[in-house]
């Protein structure tokens, strides 16, 4: 079950804005940024909205966008993690959930004000994966409150079975890759 954090929230929001400069905008040619959770302090259920931004490109296309920031002690894991289950009620969150056509996975700098590393993945090839490992008990993680379980994919296998995008690894004149800095697990 989700539990709101109004820190967190605003976290994710400032990060957010943090992701339409250094991400959105160079990477996807993004000119505007719509959020998806208008009450600005509403615990709006992340794993029951599935999309965070839509994006509108120089193109006029528009483009679906889930997000997730993690602080910058999540710099040490080289996987992404996707809400499984709700431990509480048993149901499926976010792999049935996410509604995107993206989703942006970024470990935020001590600072908040740029990302160690990011990866945008293809939303659909991520849960094709996802589906994949599910089974798998070494992909399954319970978060420390006790109140979901995750999937943990590993980077290396998202890479190759064509998930990711576009990455801070592969930007020209990005200084940490996966596996630099952070403490570990």
């Amino acid at each position: 079950m989700y539990v709101y954090n109004r820190r967190r929230h605003e976290f994710s929001r400032k990060m957010s804005e943090v992701a339409f400069s250094k991400i959105y905008v160079p990477v996807l040619g993004a000119i505007s940024m719509e959020r998806m959770d208008l009450d600005r302090g509403g615990p709006t259920d992340p794993d029951l909205r599935g999309t965070d931004v839509v994006l509108t490109l120089r193109s006029g296309r528009k483009v679906t966008v889930s997000e997730r920031f993690r602080k910058a002690d999540y710099a040490a894991y080289n996987d992404i993690t996707l809400r499984y289950t709700s431990l509480a009620t048993g149901r499926k969150l976010e792999v049935i959930g996410l509604n995107a056509q993206y989703m942006l996975y970024a470990v935020a700098n001590s600072e908040e004000t740029d990302f160690l590393r990011w990866d945008l993945l293809y939303a659909t090839r991520l849960l094709e994966i996802a589906e994949m490992v599910e089974r798998a008990e070494k992909y399954r993680k319970h978060n420390k409150n006790g109140s979901s379980s995750f999937l943990c994919i590993p980077r290396p296998m998202l890479v190759a079975l064509g998930a990711v995008a576009a990455s801070s690894e592969s930007r020209p004149g990005f200084k940490h890759g996966y596996g630099s800095g952070g403490s570990s697990k």
